[in-house]
């Protein structure tokens, strides 16, 4: 018999060939194994290869060389690379979300996710070293370790426990990206918010460089800064709103704070603090639980309700309609009872305001009653703790004052019926009557 062993170049594999020499030849696995010894095969033997092997040389014609593979060796296991593992999930979508009548709203991405102070954001998972193999030698094969990863930490974030973990270093709201995580205090849009960037829910604060175009919807735990103008759209912060330019068409701007914009064209725009308004106030609402700052600015139409004081540059215009400036705690509390109402349901819409608000998809105008409700509750609830405005609430109107402007303070009323040059008016603590500060002999109805 004639058995000759085999090992491949890269040492991975070994071939027996075996021939028989007479018919009465039997070849064992003893003498295949010595065979495979004797050619310094040590590692990886394929018992079962061999036995098969043998079977079918001891079943071939003599003479006939037979082939197989004897042995295998075991080739390394590479190290796996450090990664990034996210503990903490996203709550926004990447197209939109879907409605109770399982329509989509492209605009609704979600919420941005609040983040806590020193909350674990991610695990830096290390590499692994591998596992080396041998060939059929049994010589060993070294492994390639896993490279570690390289994730910078982002904003606001920081690394902790050796390397081993992403932790936030302030709060604020989660960001990731396709190489970083971090934890934004400010969530900034470089141009219009609009389908790009969907709707946004934040802790913390927006800067939205352009317009916010209609239907979508900001709130925000901290201030908002919008570089353009709000169109048919609703803003919320729990902190200052700065508009440059203008909120229009059923737009709704709600403050915690205070709120600062340069035109109002059917708007609705309410506050906790003081409203300034820079330029035109056009058949919008105005309630402040602060003062109504407009001393340069003309209202046209609509209603201006404070609680300390409104004033104005011009109020309304020449055969304009009816605009109501009111100012005093019983005059804001009366909108915003009126608002609240027993079963919470909303006054229903001017025509005009009806126009702009069929601009908007239902799913902005149910946000907006219940924006509407909320902000109406926290500032029944200001009311209930502040100190009351005492006689110190008025109306100021610096240039001129229409025919068909209402001032109204306290519990009086006092249409105007001429143009004329305008005034500051006090409510009379003696006559419950609103006077003039210029005058205070020409006094009003009751």
């Amino acid at each position: 018999m004639l058995i000759q062993v085999t090992i491949a170049a890269d040492g991975m594999e070994a071939t027996a060939e075996i021939t028989r020499d007479s018919d009465e030849e039997t070849i064992d696995l003893q003498a295949l194994e010595r065979a495979t010894g004797e050619a310094g095969v040590s590692h990886g033997i394929d018992r079962a290869a061999g036995e098969e092997l043998l079977g079918s040389a001891n079943t071939s014609p003599v003479g006939k060389r037979v082939r197989g593979c004897v042995a295998h060796g075991s080739p390394p296991i590479d190290g796996s690379d450090g990664q990034l593992q996210v503990v903490v999930e996203s709550s926004q979508q990447e197209v939109g979300t879907e409605t109770n009548g399982g329509t989509i709203d492209f605009r609704d991405r979600g919420a941005h996710t609040p983040i806590e102070q020193d909350q674990l954001l991610a695990l830096l998972v290390p590499p692994t070293t591998g596992t080396a193999g041998r060939d059929v030698r049994g010589k060993q094969i070294p492994a390639r370790p896993g490279r570690k990863a390289t994730f910078p930490p982002g904003q606001h974030t920081k690394l902790a426990a050796g390397g081993s973990e992403l932790r936030a270093a302030r709060p604020g709201d989660l960001n990731i990206s396709t190489n970083r995580i971090s934890v934004e205090d400010v969530i900034r849009v470089p141009g219009d918010l609009d389908f790009r960037v969907g709707s946004i829910e934040c802790e913390g604060s927006v800067q939205v460089e352009k317009d916010v175009l209609p239907g979508f919807t900001i709130r925000a735990g901290s201030d908002v800064r919008i570089g353009g103008s709000v169109d048919a759209s609703i803003v919320m912060a729990r902190g200052a709103v700065q508009i440059h330019s203008g909120a229009v068409r059923g737009s709704r701007i709600y403050s915690e704070g205070t709120i600062s914009v340069g035109h109002l064209n059917e708007a609705h725009v309410e506050c906790i603090g003081d409203v300034t308004i820079r330029k035109v106030c056009a058949q919008s609402t105005v309630v402040a639980g602060g003062a109504i700052l407009a001393g340069s600015a003309r209202a046209i139409g609509g209603k201006a309700v404070a609680r300390e004081r409104v004033e104005l540059g011009v109020a309304g215009q020449p055969a304009g309609g009816l605009t109501v400036l009111a100012a005093g705690e019983d005059r804001l509390e009366e909108v915003l009872r009126a608002r609240l109402g027993a079963d919470h349901k909303k006054p229903s819409p001017s025509p005009k305001e009806k126009r702009s608000h069929e601009l908007m998809a239902s799913q902005l105008l149910a946000k907006q009653q219940a924006i509407e409700a909320e902000m109406a509750k926290k500032m029944v609830e200001m009311m209930s703790t502040a100190e009351p405005p005492g006689p110190a609430a008025q109306v100021r109107v610096n240039q001129r004052i229409h025919e068909g402007v209402r001032v109204q303070l306290g519990a009086a009323q006092l249409d105007i019926k001429e143009t004329r040059a305008g005034g500051t008016f006090l409510l009379s603590q003696e006559s419950n009557e609103i006077v003039e500060l210029s005058t205070m002999g020409k006094s009003g109805s009751k």
